[in-house]
């Protein structure tokens, strides 16, 4: 199943596999009228993926995919009148979009550590967080010092592992303030400290993400790009290798692949593949970065027959589809510098051993100064044809066959280092 939303509270589910879609709004019991924002608050529920969250200003909870809902919190939001006269606007018709709709629940996170423990933040300053299902509320909005009182709840991303730990992305620009603020927790929300980078006040932030596995590594998500910090937040550098300076809304990490989902302002969608080696460089700190050469842990790679697109003859004939990762397994490794002096890119061989210690396949790959990425295509070397003119000598064998399944060694080669 999936959820998709649209202004208004209009909420829906739909099966990928029948194609069958149901409105699933909620409605107040006693027929009160709901404030949905635009962008109303959604979360699905850690433990049991047929509960959901959605905000209006009070949290509803369903247990059965949106069939049925009920209300499981107060007015969460200031729910000041002055803030509510949308359909008082003064022209002709009032807005009858609900772009307009203000104290409302714009964020939603039910903690993935610790069951019924649910952080709920609003459009105009409010943040709670309650840790028995709705049952109790605490107020933490004036907990968040420095913060401007009033400013907008953008996300909250509970950690995975600590029940008290939180991070909370805050936003004032409409009111003509860009400071980025990312307040951090770790004790429920008792006390806060703002995070985010300090030299950056015309770049306001957006979104957030924790690795799940090396906690000190994290990403930002601003209105100019994408920002990482490999020691929880005391430094940050910006994201400039394949990714633009684009209003970054979402981020996720993929639990199993370990792939940086991202989503922006423009309806765009990127992925970095596989981030563990900037989770390995997290945990190992920077020193890593004085070695000459670094090879990082690679994932498991798949041998697999890949099916066309449905629908058409050639994917290119039809919608846009976006690029996949490379066929194979993906090798990450760190070079300090060239061996050649002012050159910027170089050479390194690449050898794959089975795990007997034959080697099956060798072949060379560019490289420049900091971190390299190349790919094997889990083949084995082959044989030249006689269509082929001779090669100069020392250039590797052409590609053969696949390999068996197994475990193989990369082992790289870059001047004295390996």
């Amino acid at each position: 199943y999936g959820y998709a939303m649209y202004q208004g509270g209009n909420l829906s589910r739909y099966d990928a596999k029948t194609g069958h879609r149901k409105l699933i709004k909620p409605l107040h019991p006693e027929r009160k009228t709901l404030r949905f924002n635009w962008n109303a608050g959604i979360a699905q529920d850690p433990f049991d993926n047929g509960t959901l969250y959605f905000g209006s200003q009070f949290l509803h909870k369903s247990t059965d995919r949106g069939n049925s809902w009920k209300i499981i919190s107060p007015d969460l939001t200031t729910n000041d009148p002055a803030k509510q006269k949308q359909s008082e606007s003064g022209g002709l018709t009032p807005d009858v979009t609900n772009a307009e709709n203000y104290t409302t629940i714009v964020s939603i996170a039910p903690s993935p550590a610790a069951r019924d423990l649910i952080w709920v933040g609003t459009d105009d300053g409010q943040l709670h967080v309650t840790k028995d299902g709705g049952e109790r509320w605490t107020n933490l909005s004036r907990m968040l010092q420095g913060v401007p009182a009033g400013s907008w709840i953008a996300q909250i991303h509970p950690s995975a592992s600590n029940a008290g730990e939180a991070f909370v992305v805050i936003n004032n620009y409409r009111r003509d303030d860009w400071k980025p603020y990312l307040m951090h927790t770790t004790n429920f929300g008792k006390s806060w400290n703002n995070i985010a980078p300090k030299n950056r006040n015309n770049n306001y932030a957006l979104a957030v993400v924790q690795d799940p596995d090396e906690s000190s590594l994290l990403f930002l998500g601003t209105e100019l790009g994408l920002l990482f910090s490999l020691d929880y937040g005391k430094t940050w550098t910006q994201w400039t290798n394949g990714y633009p300076t684009a209003s970054t809304m979402d981020l996720q990490i993929h639990p199993r692949e370990k792939d940086l989902i991202i989503g922006t302002f423009g309806r765009a969608a990127f992925i970095i593949d596989d981030i563990t080696p900037i989770s390995e460089l997290a945990r190992k700190g920077n020193e890593l970065l004085d070695q000459p050469l670094e090879v990082f842990s690679p994932k498991d790679a798949y041998m697999a027959f890949l099916k066309e697109a449905e629908g058409i003859r050639f994917a290119g004939h039809g919608d846009f589809i976006g690029e996949n990762r490379p066929f194979g397994a993906n090798i990450t490794f760190y070079i300090k510098e060239l061996l050649t002096k002012d050159a910027k890119t170089d050479t390194a061989d690449i050898h794959i051993f089975t795990e007997t210690g034959s080697l099956v396949r060798n072949f060379r790959t560019a490289v420049k100064p900091g971190f390299n990425r190349t790919n094997w295509d889990l083949t084995c070397n082959g044989i030249r044809s006689a269509a082929n003119s001779k090669p100069a000598k020392g250039t590797p064998p052409p590609s053969g066959h696949w390999v068996l399944p197994g475990k193989y060694t990369a082992k790289i080669s870059y001047g004295q280092s390996e």
